[in-house]
């Protein structure tokens, strides 16, 4: 028997990654990092990024960077601290704004990758969950 996370709440789901994380060496800032504890916060339910694969963590960290970095660029582009050239200047936040976004979003999922392979979460997990459901 196992946990049913299609029927399950999010606080529930949550708990669960909670209770098993708590039984390793890894600190709560990286099964449950600050992004994921503000998106959650907002309504968007995310499993941890140590359970989730490279793409998901990858797509999690990439959309939200990328718009308040867009809006940074753009205020920063209207308010004239930047040299005004026009619609280019729109183009070059966006631009540059999409480069920063994926290049930090591409070595944090991968940090977040590997260290779920370091510590072989994904069949941990497998077996926590398996006993897990079998107490409850």
């Amino acid at each position: 028997m196992s946990i049913d996370f299609e029927h399950s709440s999010a606080a529930e789901r949550r708990e669960v990654e909670t209770r098993f994380f708590q039984g390793t060496v890894i600190k709560r800032d990286a099964y449950f990092p600050p992004l994921w504890r503000m998106l959650s916060h907002l309504g968007v339910q995310l499993p941890s990024p140590l359970l989730a694969g490279f793409w998901p963590n990858m797509l999690a960290l990439a959309i939200p960077m990328f718009v308040f970095e867009l809006l940074l660029f753009t205020i920063v582009a209207c308010i004239g601290f930047l040299p005004n050239t026009g619609q280019s200047t729109l183009f070059h936040s966006f631009v540059s704004s999409f480069l920063i976004a994926s290049m930090v979003s591409f070595s944090t999922a991968r940090r977040f990758n590997s260290l779920s392979r370091k510590h072989d979460i994904s069949n941990k997990w497998r077996d926590f969950v398996g006993n897990y459901g079998a107490k409850n």
